[in-house]
């Protein structure tokens, strides 16, 4: 029997993608029986992603400060989403359905 995997793709595209996909998957996993102690809470999550955000809008002015802070606010919003998608895959114990309603999407299968 395969298991299920998250799919981690969207963590190398675009920002405004990974800013959609985290605050989507903060919200999901908001009270969600399923997973009740992820390693990262979604208040947690949320938290580095409203950061994220602004960093975000800081850094289209090209300043290298911004920049460089920008990319630390990315590199802990990846790291906390990486930390979830690992307990996702364990707590949903195969079924689909529970890893879908973290938030999260499906590795398609090989």
């Amino acid at each position: 029997m395969s298991s299920l995997k998250v799919s981690r793709a969207f963590l190398d595209g675009p920002i405004d993608t990974i800013i959609n996909q985290a605050s989507k998957i903060a919200a999901s996993m908001n009270g969600n029986e399923n997973f009740p102690i992820p390693p990262i809470s979604p208040e947690g999550l949320q938290s580095v992603v409203d950061d994220l955000k602004l960093m975000e809008s800081k850094a289209k002015d090209n300043k290298q400060q911004h920049i460089v802070n920008r990319d630390v606010a990315l590199a802990d919003v990846q790291d906390f989403l990486l930390q979830n998608a690992t307990y996702v895959e364990n707590a949903s114990k195969n079924d689909l359905v529970v890893l879908l309603s973290s938030g999260f999407e499906a590795q398609p299968k090989p």
